[in-house]
């Protein structure tokens, strides 16, 4: 008794992923380059970034918790979670800012925005989630498709609010401190923007 393969995918599924491996990355640049123009500073799009790989540790943590495994349907879910990803980071970081700038001590800057503005990013992450959970209790075959589809995003987006509520003020804590009192921002794309006539 011999044994052929008849037929080999793997080539392509591999071809798939690495495709959609660099898609990742591109979007993180993409994603990051946007930050930095419109908060225009580095060090608040530095805080930004050092959310994003601890929102994906969490979302793979809870993804195998699930028993969802790596694949393209999991991983288009990561790509359309990207710039979603970053949204509570940079409402939260520009609150401190602004308290900062209204005078307030670094550390009570931290605590006073990040408490104004929880109540209203866990209530829009919530309502996202809300949308979302229909699509987890699909049968058949739509729903093999999409339940690992939505839950992953809702991973993706509970990690983020988590992450933004906690590392982000602890981050602009460490980072700004060594600004020596928080230091001025460079114009930002979004100022000349507000400000054209």
């Amino acid at each position: 008794v011999s044994f052929a393969v008849a037929e080999d995918d793997s080539a392509f599924t591999r071809g798939v992923i690495t495709s959609m491996t660099a898609t990742i990355a591109g979007a993180i640049g993409l994603t990051m380059l946007v930050v930095l123009l419109f908060l225009g500073s580095f060090r608040q799009a530095l805080v930004v970034a050092a959310t994003i790989p601890v929102t994906f540790l969490a979302t793979f943590a809870l993804m195998r918790l699930a028993g969802l495994q790596l694949d393209m349907v999991t991983m288009s879910a990561i790509i359309l979670a990207i710039g979603l990803l970053v949204d509570d980071s940079i409402v939260i970081l520009e609150n401190i800012h602004r308290q900062r700038e209204a005078g307030l001590a670094l550390e009570a800057a931290a605590i006073e925005g990040t408490g104004e503005v929880t109540a209203a990013k866990i209530g829009g992450t919530v309502t996202t989630l809300a949308v979302l959970l229909p699509l987890t209790l699909l049968g058949g075959f739509i729903g093999e498709l999409f339940r690992p589809l939505a839950l992953t995003l809702s991973f993706a987006l509970a990690s983020s609010l988590v992450a933004a509520l906690t590392l982000v003020p602890l981050l602009a804590v460490i980072i700004f401190g060594r600004q020596g009192g928080g230091g001025k921002k460079q114009p930002a794309v979004s100022d000349h923007l507000l400000s054209a006539p």
